[in-house]
């Protein structure tokens, strides 16, 4: 169940860095679409959901996105892209490309995200109720 409380309203990610994604995935309809895990200076850790196959954003790229949440969904780190459910075939066009992260700071992003997200196994993230963590 949703808390209540919990921020429903639609935002803009305008700093989240793509790291990876998951396989594709068939949804209810058939549609195809993928599921992106990134880090926003701004969030933390961020997945970004459904992104139509056809974008297939790549690692550090940094888009700007915009986002609300799933009321099924109750990971704090879970947004989904806005209109997903009613403009699916249109959703390319609100995924914006502002920059690619340059060599000389992926060290940097990568210490702070070990700093701050590493883990020793699955079993901890689950411990702390956490979906989202690097595997030291």
């Amino acid at each position: 169940m949703v808390d209540d409380n919990r921020d429903l309203e639609k935002q803009i990610i305008d700093d989240f860095i793509v790291l990876g994604h998951a396989v594709p995935v068939e949804m209810k309809d058939l549609r195809k679409s993928i599921c992106a895990m990134g880090y926003s200076p701004t969030r933390g850790l961020v997945r970004l959901y459904p992104i139509p196959l056809r974008v297939r954003p790549k690692r550090w790229e940094m888009l700007k996105v915009p986002v609300e949440r799933n009321k099924q969904d109750i990971r704090p780190e879970s947004w989904k892209i806005q209109g997903s459910n009613d403009e699916f075939d249109e959703l390319f066009k609100k995924i914006h490309h502002i920059d690619k992260v340059k060599d000389k700071n992926k060290k940097n992003i990568i210490n702070l995200l070990l700093s701050k997200y590493k883990k020793d196994c699955i079993h901890s993230l689950n411990e702390q109720k956490e979906s989202l963590g690097i595997i030291e």
